[in-house]
């Protein structure tokens, strides 16, 4: 492939993926689409597919995130940092580990638990701890049967997750934190 052809390519990468200004040095080709809406709607079209390659990849994030109302805005503010770069089979573990540091702590626990058990159905031989403020069970029932999510318990919890224990993780209370 040509250099030219190669940079040409990238700048149309460019423009689709985050509407990047048109610069001096751009090829002409560039310069004739920027700002077209057929550049607009590709970028709307890679990040529905972007959206509904995360939703298949994080099932139980993307359900709970839903029914927060937190998926619409996570995902728009995604496709500007870095999460539209990842190549599909990448797309949901790099998502789901931005999300283990959300600021809503279902999500943030949700997020690590379901990352860590897709890596261990991989065949990931690590084991894996995250901490709940909320119970797991309850969370993941409420998640998956679509049950009141104020109805969750708090408190201190953990999970384990690992190939080594049956049905791949347990969960258990801590002692209250003082």
């Amino acid at each position: 492939m040509s250099s030219e052809l190669q940079a040409v390519q990238n700048r149309l990468y460019d423009l689709i993926r985050d509407d990047t200004p048109v610069r001096d040095d751009d090829p002409d080709y560039i310069k004739q689409v920027a700002g077209t809406p057929n550049i607009a709607m590709l970028r709307e079209v890679s990040n529905w597919w972007i959206g509904y390659n995360l939703e298949t990849g994080c099932p139980y994030t993307h359900k709970l995130m839903r029914r927060l109302d937190l998926w619409y805005s996570t995902l728009e503010a995604e496709m500007y940092t870095g999460v539209n770069e990842a190549h599909i089979p990448t797309l949901a573990d790099r998502f789901l580990g931005l999300m283990s540091d959300h600021k809503h702590p279902m999500v943030a626990a949700l997020a690590k638990f379901e990352r860590a058990l897709k890596r261990i159905k991989r065949g990931d031989k690590q084991t894996y701890v995250t901490e709940w403020q909320h119970n797991p069970y309850e969370l993941l029932a409420a998640v998956i049967d679509k049950t009141p999510l104020e109805d969750v318990s708090e408190g201190n919890f953990q999970t384990e997750l690992s190939l080594e224990i049956e049905g791949l993780f347990t969960a258990y209370a801590l002692e209250p934190k003082d």
